[in-house]
């Protein structure tokens, strides 16, 4: 017999429950008349028997009234006289129809019963279940007895929940046992708590009608509730990770999802125990503290979460390397401009050479080497490391590098392992690089010419510098930095910096500046001299300029549009010369926009310049310009007798020192010579120069006089001179050719034969024209024409060498570094 679990049928009013027998006699195949099956109550009245006529072993129970009996079947033969004493079978079940009066709710597959949530004390059972899956909810009810019902299925059931977008209750399915139809519920794709209400309070009127009843209460009414968490299966974040093996190192993986209660084991190769791992509920993490180096797996297995339909629990896992330090790598740019920084990533390798976590550095006192003290290096800011990706960020220590002073120096960093032996990266040098310079700022030309770019500064030696224009149409510049220009207007010239990156393998811009380019026409020129008033034998620079911009410089060659013509009124007073008259070199005359002034002798002589457009580069269009200037020549001051005293013409913030003819054999010493009148107070008096032992003399930036009193002092005979100094302003200064070419018989150069070293001397002059001596006045240059002109730089006499290296021509510009308005030209010109 298909006995129920408790020994007993239990079923609610109206309810049935199906008896299936099996075995007993079967019918006497010479008189199967004589065959009995009877199924006898003990309250018939109470319960309607019916027998499944396909099979007579099966029989319907329908409760009608409550009670408990027991119902017993028999089964024979009649006696016969061929079967006189036939075999007899019955067995005894109990049925009881009794009222419900408690229930319960139960997710299936079960809760593992080590889930902490079953012994929760709470007025609302808890279950975990998986999101957005059908849940089956198995519903049990019980007697006065505790004896749970095997057939309920005419209680009418009402279900509820406090979410119905969470959970959706499947309405109605008609229950006939509880262990194959439980209650079917779908959860949504959200992790939302949601409560699963049930009550009964009456029975179904349709069963009941099969009773010959139309109501009947439940007293006390059913009802229940219970907790639904809808969660996903756990997992673990990151689900790979390496450790540093060191005994203050903790990491902590994000567990999300699951029930909240997890089981926490590890899996190696071998037995010895690797990590220690500690569950954080309140902050949803696993503690891990490393114990050993070793490779394990880390299993964090879920409690409470409704099983999957297999019947496995849900568990989380995490490859967990423990290791020591293999390598520490440093990725820099090995470029920086001085003043600006750039980011370094440190990563640090384990045993399989991948980086740790960037959070570990601190467990592993990263310290730098550096060669020289030209950078600062400190820990980058949050600020300054949102250039980078998160993935960059996650395994490197970020260091902020500034460049400090121009030059190159290795830098590493390094770290003690517990062995206490030193990793360290491979030595990076970083070049810190002066700012790319373009020069001039300011390019103001005519229409049609052109005029190089010269670029200082930058990555040293393997940049390039790129150039861009702001408008194409104004001026057009090519890879060389030459800037040709075509209508009138302004635009801006860009040039980079650009290296290969050896980390990235990509050009990088390290460094930029730009200048702005003028395109105009000529409305005017005048006549620029330093000096008015010039002493007999001087010879000074004179030079055309525009009226707005010193624009000579920017000319093109060969000065196509434009003729110069220069005379003097007085040629006994003052000679116009050319720039180059002493070195042998004769330029075509209407080129000379710069030259030399002779004073011959005393006297006055006007000086004329006219200059003709013949290329529309002027406005009006083929003017005509004109200016003059009056000179005057005086005597040179000479002192007739005695003989003329030693002196010196000295520049302000200039240095210089005396020399004699006994430098080397006696004992000199050098002294200013204080005077007389007009001191009361020694201490009062401020010289003019600073003057040291070795006979050094800097003069500062106050004029006037002094005196030198030298002494030459040894055993047999005491000598004394003295040199008379005269500090002035600068007020002119004159390129002077110092090296002479010879052309052959009966010809002449008009230009500079390409590769010839030509020499030249810058010559600074006071108001009069007079010389100053040479005083180690930092110069300053600009050439217009790179690619048709290369020159040394000066040296402390203030001589240069050039030499033409194509044909053309080009201008080079000298002037005072401190004083800019102080120039000089040449306009030369190379050909072979």
């Amino acid at each position: 017999v298909n006995d129920p679990a408790a020994g007993v049928a239990v079923v609610t009013l109206a309810s049935t429950w199906m008896y299936k027998f099996e075995g007993g006699p079967l019918p006497w195949v010479l008189d199967p008349s004589s065959y009995v099956e009877m199924l006898e109550s003990e309250r018939g009245e109470s319960i309607r028997i019916s027998q499944n006529t396909a099979n007579e072993h099966e029989y319907l129970i329908r409760c009608l009234q409550l009670n408990e009996q027991q119902l017993t079947l028999s089964i024979y033969n009649r006696p016969s006289a061929k079967n006189p004493l036939p075999a007899r079978a019955s067995i005894t079940v109990s049925f009881a129809c009794a009222a419900p009066v408690s229930m319960q709710l139960t997710p299936l597959p079960h809760t593992p019963p080590s889930c902490p949530l079953l012994q929760s004390q709470g007025t609302v059972p808890s279950f975990a279940v998986q999101r957005g899956k059908m849940v089956d909810v198995e519903v049990s009810v019980f007697d006065d007895e505790n004896r749970r019902f095997d057939n309920f299925s005419s209680i009418d059931w009402h279900w509820s929940s406090s979410n119905t977008q969470a959970l959706s209750v499947m309405r109605n399915r008609i229950i006939q046992n509880h262990r194959l139809n439980p209650l079917s519920c779908q959860l949504s794709d959200e992790s939302l708590d949601t409560q699963l209400y049930a009550r009964a309070e009456q029975y179904l009127t349709e069963h009941l009608e099969r009773i010959s009843k139309y109501t009947e209460l439940i007293t006390p009414p059913l009802s229940h509730t219970i907790q639904l968490l809808a969660r996903t299966a756990p997992t673990l974040s990151p689900d790979s990770i390496n450790m540093y093996n060191y005994q203050f190192n903790t990491v902590f993986l994000n567990i999300t999802e699951g029930s909240g209660h997890f089981l926490l084991k590890t899996f190696q190769p071998n037995p010895v125990k690797l990590i220690e791992a500690v569950h954080l509920p309140a902050v949803s993490s696993i503690q891990i503290v490393p114990l050993t180096e070793g490779y394990t797996t880390l299993i964090a297995e879920d409690l409470c979460l409704v099983p999957s339909p297999g019947g496995e629990p849900h568990v989380a896992r995490a490859n967990i390397l423990v290791s020591g330090i293999q390598a520490v790598q440093l990725h820099v740019v090995d470029k920086v401009q001085v003043g600006d920084s750039i980011l370094g990533l440190v990563s640090v390798l384990d045993s399989a050479h991948n980086p740790f976590p960037s959070s570990q550095h601190t467990h592993m006192f990263l310290t730098l080497s550096i060669r020289r003290d030209i950078l600062s290096v400190t820990p980058a800011t949050s600020r300054q490391k949102k250039p980078l990706l998160p993935s960059q960020l996650s395994h490197s220590s970020v260091f902020y590098i500034t460049g400090k002073s121009v030059g190159s120096t290795n830098i590493a960093f390094n770290t003690t392992t517990k062995s206490n032996s030193i990793i360290s990266s491979r030595p990076t040098e970083i070049q810190v690089f002066p700012p790319l310079s373009l020069n001039p700022k300011l390019i103001t030309l005519l229409q049609g010419c052109v005029f190089q770019i010269k670029a200082n500064g930058g990555p040293r030696p393997y940049a390039s510098v790129q150039y861009s224009n702001e408008d194409d149409v104004i001026a057009t510049v090519d890879a060389g930095g030459l800037i040709s220009s075509h209508i009138i207007g302004e635009t801006l010239v860009t040039g980079r910096s650009q290296a290969l990156d050896p980390v990235s393998g990509k050009m990088v811009v390290f460094s930029e500046d730009s200048v702005r380019v003028r395109v105009v026409k000529l409305t005017g020129v005048s006549i620029f001299i330093a000096q008015k008033f010039l002493v007999e034998g001087s010879e000074v620079s004179v030079r055309a300029q525009g009226y707005e911009d010193d624009f000579l410089f920017y000319f093109s060659d060969p000065f196509e549009g434009l003729v110069f013509h220069w005379w003097v009124t007085n040629s006994d007073a003052v000679e116009v010369k050319s720039v180059y008259s002493d070195s042998g070199v004769l330029l075509e005359e209407e080129r000379t926009f710069v030259g030399r002034i002779l004073a011959k002798s005393v006297g006055a002589s006007t000086l004329h310049l006219r200059v003709e457009c013949r290329a529309g580069l002027c406005q009006p269009d083929g003017s005509i310009f004109h200016d003059q200037l009056r000179i005057q020549v005086i005597p040179r001051l000479t002192l007739l007798f005695p003989s003329a005293a030693p002196s010196l013409l000295l520049p302000q913030n200039g240095y210089t020192r005396v020399k004699t003819n006994i430098d080397t054999e006696s004992h000199l010493s050098y002294a200013l010579v204080t005077p007389c009148q007009d001191i009361t107070d020694s201490k009062q008096l401020t010289h003019i120069i600073s003057l040291s032992e070795r006979g050094e003399i800097h003069t500062g930036s106050s004029t006037g006089n002094d005196v030198i009193l030298i002494t030459s002092q040894d055993s047999a005979l005491n000598q004394t001179t003295s040199v008379y100094v005269e500090v002035k302003n600068i007020e002119g200064l004159t390129l002077r050719p110092g090296s002479h070419i010879s052309a052959l018989k009966n010809s002449s150069l008009h230009a500079y034969p390409l590769g010839f070293r030509a020499k030249f001397k810058a010559v600074l002059q006071d108001n009069l024209g007079r010389d100053f001596a040479p005083a180690q006045i930092p110069l300053d240059f600009n050439l217009n024409r790179l690619d048709v002109l290369e020159f040394s730089s000066i040296d402390s006499n203030s001589s240069l060498t050039i030499r033409p290296i194509k044909q053309g021509y080009a201008i080079l510009r000298v002037c005072v570094k401190d004083l800019p308005h102080i120039c000089d030209y040449l306009h030369l010109r190379g050909d072979y």
